[in-house]
Parts: C-alpha cells; structure tokens; sequence
C-alpha cells in the first residue's frame, strides 16, 4: 500500500517528544488520472451525443407542439366537464341521495310506530360540524358545533320499545306506576322518535348540500387549473418559439462555446495530476514514564479534484482496523470515492446546461 515510509521525532508544543510515521500511498496519481480520464471521456460523448446543441430544433418543434396540444385538451375538458367521470359520480351520489331524503321524508310516524322497518343507510349519519349563530355581548358571531355521530339502526327500534312498553320512556309499568305517567313518557319516547327521524332527514339533507358543494368546487378547481395550465402553456410556446430562433440562429456558436468549456475543463485536472499525493499519518508522544501514548491518525491529500483534504480517523481503533484491512483498492481505503464522483459530474451539470 506504501510508496515510500518515513519515521519522525520532533518535539511538540509543551516539550513533548512526539513520533511521526508517514506513509505514501500507491497507485494514488494512477487512480485519479484513471477517475479524470473516465469523467472527461463523457463530457466528450455528450458533445458527439444526439441534441448537441443548446435547444434542439426538433427537440423544439416537438415542444411547441405538445403544448398546444395539451391547451386543446384544456378547451375539450372545459367544454365537457359535466361528462367526465369524477363529475357523473358526483351527480350519481346527490341522486342517490336526493333518493333517499324523498324516501325518509315520506315515512310515517305510525307507520313507524307499528313496526314498520327503516331502511338505515349509515354512510348518511356520521357526525359533522356546523355553523350556527350565538350573541356575545350583544353581537351574533358564527360558532362552530359538532353533531355527533347516531347510530338510527338502534336508536330507531329502542324508540319504538319504548313507545310500545305500558310504561314508557324509560320505565316498565308496575303497581306504584301512575297511568297518566307512563302516557306522558310514552309521548315523550313518540317526540324523540319524531326528532330522530326529522335528524336523519336533516342529516341526508346536510350530505346533499355537502355534495352539491363539493362538486361544484371541484369544477371550479377544474377549469381553473385548465386555465392555469393554458397560461403556463401560452408562455412555454413564447419561450420556446424565442429559443427556436436562437436555436436556429446561434447553432454553430453554442458549440463552440461548449468544447472550449471542456477542453479547458480536461486541461486544468490533467495540469493538477502531477501533484496528486496521499499521506497517511500515525503519531504517538512519549509519557513521563517512558510509554508510547497514540495520539493521532489520518491521512493528508493534495486531490486533483478536491484539492487539500485532511481527514482524522474518529478512533484509534478504526484507525488500527483500517491499517489491518485487507482492501481491494485505493479507492476501498479512501472511502471519497463517491464524493469525487459527484465533484466530476458537476462538470458534466455545467456541461449540460451549457450545451443542452
């Protein structure tokens, strides 16, 4: 792994004496010139590579064209929006609806009393907020309240018991019971059940609007956002049509432009391989008590595509386990591998934004 190693003694900030061993790394310059030479070989093929030119003409056409075209889909969707799916399930759901509140309002309350079963739709009853108007100090301020959720599959039948039972709401009949009482209840139990029903009503009525509401927003959002993308189109055409002049005008120049930019790019890594190196450091100082102390290990790079770098190892004993590693490479044992990577693909994000 060593090129070359060095043993040092030299006495530190406080006196100490302090031992330096240095090692040079292999293969250092061999591998950054092999990274450079594969990076710079794709700035090349972007330059040889099909749309090699600032804006495409073609690539252009192409454009102008999908645009209009999508401005079209946005008359036809404006034109026909009652005849797309979204908004024939949501007049199929207020039909439904409106169904069934005809239904509920024509159920009779004796009917209803007599045994007459209900026809529950529960997606119809959960709870829900509304807005309702309250004075505070003398002025109506809007106020928002919860309805909560009823169960009318069980609280319809337990009414209905109730109004049948000799004893009424909430009580059975026996000796001690007075008969006038028990009619009461039982008239009590008779409201609630009205109450109920006329909630549920209320309730379907309530999804109804919810409904209409909801589909008339989302038309709205519909034609807005068709408008909205007509607008973004009309100003990508505006652009694209000034792009397709300059295209036209200026192809010859841009690519001028972006092999000039590569060839000084590949001239100044390949001008700093020459002084590619790395170094890695281990340093011990010695105690009082004639000991070794380890006190350090890292290594020092001169990168030609990071520059200087310093990296200390967090521990001794990874340090320690990296010297004992069996790496397969260089490029294993630095672990920057990556970094430089992307450090040459910004060339190629220049390179793109330039050319492409």
């Amino acid at each position: 792994m060593c090129n070359s190693v060095s043993w040092s003694e030299y006495e530190g900030e406080r006196g100490e004496v302090v031992i330096e061993y240095k090692c040079e790394f292999k293969g250092v310059k061999e591998y950054e010139a092999d990274l450079v030479k594969q990076n710079t070989a794709e700035l090349y093929q972007i330059l040889e590579g099909p749309g090699r030119y600032e804006e495409s003409v073609d690539s252009l056409n192409e454009r102008i064209a999908a645009a209009r075209a999508t401005i079209k889909s946005n008359e036809e969707l404006v034109s026909h929006m009652e005849e797309s799916d979204e908004s024939l399930k949501f007049k199929e759901d207020i039909a439904e609806a409106k169904k069934y509140l005809k239904y509920l309002s024509g159920l009779d309350l004796e009917d209803v009393v007599a045994g007459k079963k209900i026809d529950v739709k529960s997606a119809y009853f959960y709870g829900y907020n509304v807005k309702r108007k309250e004075s505070r100090n003398g002025v109506l301020v809007d106020v928002e309240e919860y309805i909560p959720t009823v169960d009318f599959s069980k609280e319809i039948p337990y009414l209905v018991r109730k109004i049948k039972t000799s004893g009424g709401m909430g009580v059975m009949f026996n000796e001690g019971s007075d008969e006038a009482n028990a009619k009461a209840r039982r008239e009590y139990a008779r409201n609630k059940l009205k109450e109920a029903l006329a909630d549920m009503v209320a309730r379907v009525e309530h999804s109804i609007e919810k409904l209409e509401k909801s589909h008339e927003e989302y038309v709205q959002r519909k034609i807005e956002s068709a408008r909205e993308s007509t607008d973004e189109m009309l100003s990508y055409i505006e652009f694209y049509e000034k792009s397709l002049e300059e295209a036209q005008s200026n192809i010859e120049s841009h690519r001028m432009n972006s092999v000039d930019y590569v060839e000084k790019v590949v001239a100044e890594l390949e001008s700093r391989l020459d002084s590619v190196r790395v170094e890695e450091v281990f340093r011990w100082v010695v105690t009082p008590e004639n000991d070794y102390s380890f006190i350090y290990a890292g290594y020092n790079e001169n990168s030609a595509i990071l520059g200087e770098i310093s990296r200390e190892y967090p521990s001794a004993r990874d340090a320690f386990y990296r010297v004992y590693k069996n790496f397969g490479s260089f490029e294993d044992f630095m672990g920057a591998h990556d970094i430089k990577v992307y450090t040459l693909g910004q060339y190629k994000t220049e390179l793109f934004r330039r050319y492409n």
